[in-house]
């Protein structure tokens, strides 16, 4: 999506910067996404990574330990106040040449702000909600980046970036606990304490260990949508994002191989074995460039089409 704005290069980026300094650079913390930039367009690199940028600023000043609830939503509602000084009719750039639509960003602090005050999600109605506000915007907001316009492809973009979110919370259920954050659902696991996942008896950690799973297969139900829409992908972006989607797969697969799966260690993906699955994608990928899946597209009652969300969503 690209309009002619009289603006300084990534204003919003250095607004935001300004107010809140630090680290929030795609190679440092998005090593998942820092890889598969490498097969992104040099045309669109600069907005994608100044995007990742605004979205880690977001999630660390949700995230920071060090400050109390309400000190972290001021914050947040100073981010808001930088966007609206930088919306134009619905748009804010990102670059000189890239804009996302103002919408998804205020919808990824309402993720934000949901974070600050979480102590359990209830449901897997609110789980996928909640990970629509914080990830399914960032497909949005890539769709922007890249010109899609279709409301099938963003549908497809909003799947993937959930599938992502899933694997993140399956990850992380260890490290989210000891912000006393409890992502799987209570209808999962029933109403506890977030010290109860990492000290829990056999009988909780088994179902701990089942709501993971429960996820994960979740996961796998969106990323299955998340890659049929990537023939709606640009050409020149299209492999990336694929690359991009599987290595966030297989951080699932290497939490279902590890006992506990709910582990004070992050599970992650080598750097030789993301050379190995990007070089798989390829052969996939140069054979059908269109459908390297080719799976069949999950029913909308598997994908929780019927949450509300969906309809104002595009």
């Amino acid at each position: 999506m690209t309009k002619d704005i009289q603006s300084d290069s990534n204003r919003l980026l250095a607004h935001l910067k300004q107010t809140f300094p630090g680290n929030y650079q795609l190679k440092k913390h998005g090593k998942s996404f820092h890889f598969a930039q490498r097969f992104i367009p040099k045309s669109t690199t600069s907005a994608i990574q100044s995007l990742y940028e605004v979205c880690r600023l977001i999630d660390n000043i949700a995230d920071c330990e060090h400050t109390d609830h309400t000190h972290t939503l001021k914050k947040l509602d100073q981010v808001k106040d930088c966007i609206r000084a930088h919306d134009h009719n619905g748009l804010t750039a990102i670059t000189d040449n890239h804009q996302v639509k103002t919408t998804s960003l205020y919808l990824l602090l309402t993720g934000a702000r949901r974070d600050v005050s979480m102590t359990q999600i209830a449901t897997m109605d609110q789980l996928v909600e909640y990970c629509y506000q914080v990830a399914g915007t960032v497909g949005l907001m890539m769709c922007d980046l890249m010109g899609i316009q279709s409301t099938q492809a963003r549908l497809h973009a909003i799947d993937l970036g959930i599938a992502m979110q899933l694997t993140n919370i399956a990850r992380d259920v260890w490290q989210d606990s000891l912000l006393e954050r409890i992502y799987l659902p209570a209808e999962h696991i029933g109403i506890c304490q977030a010290m109860e996942l990492r000290t829990a008896e056999k009988g909780q950690n088994a179902r701990i260990e089942k709501s993971i799973l429960e996820l994960l297969h979740q996961a796998n139900i969106f990323y299955k949508s998340g890659f049929n829409g990537l023939e709606f992908i640009p050409s020149q972006h299209r492999f990336a994002i694929y690359v991009a989607g599987k290595l966030y797969q297989r951080i699932g697969h290497q939490i279902k191989q590890r006992k506990p799966h709910c582990h004070p260690q992050k599970a992650y993906v080598s750097f030789a074995h993301k050379c190995v699955l990007a070089t798989q994608c390829a052969a996939r990928y140069w054979g059908a460039p269109s459908q390297p899946e080719a799976v069949t597209q999950p029913h909308d009652s598997d994908l929780f089409r019927n949450l509300g969300f969906f309809e104002g969503a595009l």
